[in-house]
């Protein structure tokens, strides 16, 4: 039976208290000529997320369904054993439009034509797959003060997968809107992945292009609570980000990998990645990250007693465990 929605918002959120009042009204404040669902997954907030959420109702325009999770049932046996990705994937699978649009719950939406803007162009370029835009940022510090940056216009017009691939996720989550049915199932290793937007737009970018338009039409938040910037506010960015690039080359069986290794983002990832080796006082991947840090550099990965040369040089003079942070 056909969706009477042409577009599902997948709304996710932990512990937004705060921020998840103005995301729900953006989306009821979208003005459009079809009707939109929007599906609302708390993740078991510790805080008043999650009654803030309920105290919303449908509107002529807009049907709003907060999902009904209690510890202990089917959705809490399978998060314990899948990690925090699950609410995305679980979410997801609620939604029932011809199209979905991602946001979380501490950022939100600022043009109230966005989804018709989207909408519209997708209708009118079905070899595209996704559709997305400009953002802003809005900043919040400890005390409680905001304010709002632009964000860098850092993607083409027109991408593809593979620059999805070699240059890593340049959607952010409020921004896009995607055609739905284009994923029927995850992989296992998605729920172990350390952020769950890069590998997802990629598996969506495998069916069509990257549309993006030029109009800033929502806000996303940096704020201390922030998931991800918790994650990696100890540096393990580039190290987390090597092993994912390992598993989703795998995934396409190697066909992509010039561009999954594209050579400028891999040195980038790994300069990183000896960064928290150093950090870490892990002797072990200072060593290992600092001969492929010069291996890439010269395009020489042969263990040759040149290169072994060069890597005890590299780490008396610049990589020092005595001199690294926090020895």
């Amino acid at each position: 039976m056909a969706t009477p929605f042409k577009v599902s918002v997948r709304l996710i959120a932990y512990n937004h208290e705060k921020f998840i009042a103005q995301a729900i009204e953006g989306v009821l404040a979208q003005k459009a000529n079809f009707p939109i669902e929007l599906i609302v997954g708390d993740d078991f907030s510790s805080d008043n997320t999650l009654n803030i959420a309920k105290q919303y109702t449908s509107t002529p325009t807009v049907s709003v369904t907060v999902l009904d999770r209690q510890k202990g049932d089917a959705y809490w046996v399978k998060r314990q054993k899948l990690g925090r990705l699950f609410n995305n994937t679980d979410t997801l699978s609620k939604c029932t439009g011809k199209y979905v649009a991602l946001l979380d719950g501490d950022d939100f939406w600022i043009d109230p034509f966005k989804l018709q803007k989207q909408v519209d162009f997708l209708e009118a370029h079905p070899d595209f797959a996704i559709c997305f835009h400009n953002i802003n940022k809005c900043w919040v510090n400890d005390e409680g003060k905001t304010w709002i940056t632009d964000a860098p216009n850092i993607a083409r017009e027109v991408s593809t997968f593979e620059d999805l691939c070699a240059e890593g996720c340049f959607i952010q989550t409020s921004s896009i809107l995607f055609r739905s049915g284009l994923i029927n199932e995850f992989p296992e290793w998605y729920y172990s992945a350390p952020y769950g937007d890069w590998p997802f737009y990629t598996m969506l970018s495998h069916f069509g292009k990257i549309e993006k338009l030029p109009d800033i039409m929502s806000s996303h938040r940096e704020h201390s609570g922030g998931i991800y910037k918790n994650q990696f506010k100890n540096g393990a960015f580039g190290v987390h980000t090597l092993k994912l690039i390992e598993t989703m080359d795998k995934h396409y069986n190697h066909a992509y990998h010039k561009f999954f290794y594209a050579h400028n983002r891999i040195l980038t990832l790994t300069g990183m990645a000896l960064n928290y080796a150093k950090s870490t006082k892990n002797f072990g991947q200072t060593l290992y990250y600092s001969f492929k840090l010069i291996a890439l550099k010269s395009r020489d990965t042969k263990i040759t007693m040149g290169n072994i040369k060069k890597l005890f040089r590299f780490l008396f003079r610049s990589f020092s465990l005595k001199n690294s942070p926090g020895a």
